[in-house]
């Protein structure tokens, strides 16, 4: 049987993330609205996205390259205030 001793500290490690992540969700939503919040909540998988690409290698083909590009300029677009 393996040692599972860290088990419950990894438990509160993870539920601690979990609650900060949370608390951020809702002081952007008070601050930002809900719009923007939920747009850069999603733009968050751009992230692991370029880990994967930068880090392991792993080349994205045509259509998910667009995809990257296309969530870049909509979020470039939609913070761009017009001056």
């Amino acid at each position: 049987m393996l040692d599972q001793s860290w088990l419950p500290l990894f438990a509160v490690y993870t539920g601690v993330i979990y609650l900060s992540c949370f608390l951020g969700i809702q002081f952007s939503i008070l601050k930002n609205g809900p719009s923007i919040t939920t747009m850069f909540n999603r733009l968050g998988m751009v992230v692991p996205v370029a880990v994967s690409i930068f880090i392991f290698g792993d080349i994205p083909t045509t259509l998910r390259w667009l995809g990257i590009i296309l969530a870049i300029l909509a979020l470039m677009a939609y913070s761009y205030d017009g001056s």
